[in-house]
């Protein structure tokens, strides 16, 4: 009888300790998901950054290349 209930505890605890490793891991999935929604943001939020400033970078080039071309058409002319 001493020995079931040996068996009996031993199979208790090794039940809490794989419920309290469940648990860990329950919460660690739970960080790692909210991570990867921050980074997802994160990232979104530098792509459209990234895109704004190629649009105002082509949108300068484009004005520079209009006045290069004004400029040489002003000597031309002259």
């Amino acid at each position: 009888k001493m020995e079931n209930q040996a068996v009996l505890r031993s199979k208790d605890e090794l039940i809490l300790e794989l419920k309290r490793n469940l648990d860990e891991i329950s919460l660690e999935m739970e960080n790692f998901k909210g991570k990867g929604r921050d980074l997802h943001i994160n990232l979104e939020d530098t792509k459209e950054k990234m895109r704004k400033s190629v649009k105002a970078l082509r949108l300068a080039l484009s004005l520079l290349e209009n006045e290069e071309d004004f400029e040489d058409k002003k000597k031309e002319s002259a």
